[in-house]
């Protein structure tokens, strides 16, 4: 992430309301890992990085960061908070965009829906290169919510789509971008001083509750296929969380427990992982996926042959894990 320069002549910065820049000074902390980092990134000091979420800490009524002189972390207040932080910035940067090419229709603009799950990190190493060889490209990020990725596509609302496997159909191009590890986050792990991270295998945490979610982006999916598939009774919580923080946040406090990518983790120490019965880590595939029949500006054009390289190489077949949807 790049903040844009802090603009001092706003009469809003000086407003106790939430302002953009104090969102980004917020995205860039949890990016840099530093306060110091952070700042550099948005090209303020210190000082003024530090006053801006400050006043954001006291509008919202908690902390969002715990700071020590060695660290800093989201605190659980903040990791509740930060997936709505990233959907404003996500918000804004489409609105600008918009007006962008309605002002200027020679404007060349590349819209990618991001389905939640997608690892951010991974995502802007893949996409950096790209930007780099393309400035004169905005590329739009807009999380993907709710629709299916066959019908964002053909109704034109984004030129690509990043997320986990699709069924496959002839009408859609794709590339292999990642795999992650599924991590088993055991039910009140974080109240149990004696709690380990061994490896546990499906078939024996089969009798736990499970916290799902609503399932926007395959991951409810991907756990009832692993259970079905195996012939594993799922015993689901009868409530359901709302992000993959709460996720965390119910399993390590004994509501129920969870499976989750570990880049969605808060932290790579949580959780065991999961293995088949085979013995062989349970993944998640993610991939690029555009159309073939809508004819393509040069610049997206461009984009794919980028994501078709970018990734990883083909395999043979989809992991077990990945649901057919």
């Amino acid at each position: 992430m790049e903040c844009p320069r802090y603009d001092r002549s706003d009469p809003c910065q000086g407003d106790a309301r939430t302002n953009l820049n104090q969102l980004r000074f917020v995205r860039a902390v949890v990016e840099a890992g530093t306060f110091t980092g952070a700042a550099k990134i948005c090209y303020v000091t210190q000082s003024t990085l530090s006053t801006g979420i400050a006043l954001l800490e006291r509008e919202l009524g908690e902390r969002l960061f715990l700071r020590t002189t060695r660290s800093v972390a989201l605190t659980p207040f903040g990791r509740r908070l930060l997936p709505l932080v990233d959907q404003v910035l996500i918000a804004q940067e489409a609105l600008s965009a918009a007006a962008e090419s309605f002002l200027d229709p020679e404007a060349l603009l590349a819209r990618i829906g991001v389905c939640p799950l997608v690892d951010s990190r991974r995502m802007e190493q893949l996409l950096a290169p790209y930007r780099e060889a393309n400035r004169n490209v905005k590329v739009v990020l807009e999380q993907l919510q709710g629709r299916e990725t066959r019908e964002a596509l053909e109704e034109g609302m984004f030129d690509f789509v990043l997320g986990p496997v699709e069924p496959r159909r002839t009408r859609l191009e794709r590339s292999r971008l990642y795999d992650d590890v599924l991590v088993y986050v055991r039910g009140g792990d974080a109240t149990d001083p004696e709690a380990s991270n061994a490896p546990v295998r499906l078939d024996e945490i089969a009798d736990d509750v499970f916290l799902l979610l609503q399932d926007t982006c395959g991951l409810t999916s991907l756990t009832r296929q692993m259970f079905r598939s195996r012939r594993l009774l799922l015993t689901a919580y009868e409530g359901k969380a709302v992000s993959y923080q709460v996720l965390e946040e119910w399993a390590r406090v004994g509501v129920g427990s969870a499976i989750l990518p570990r880049s969605k983790l808060s932290s790579p120490e949580i959780g065991h992982p999961l293995l088949l019965s085979n013995g062989r880590p349970a993944m998640i595939r993610f991939e690029a996926v555009w159309s073939s029949t809508t004819s393509r500006a040069p610049h997206l054009d461009a984009l794919a042959r980028h994501l078709k390289g970018a990734g990883m190489p083909a395999m043979a077949g989809p992991p077990d894990t990945l649901p057919r949807r």
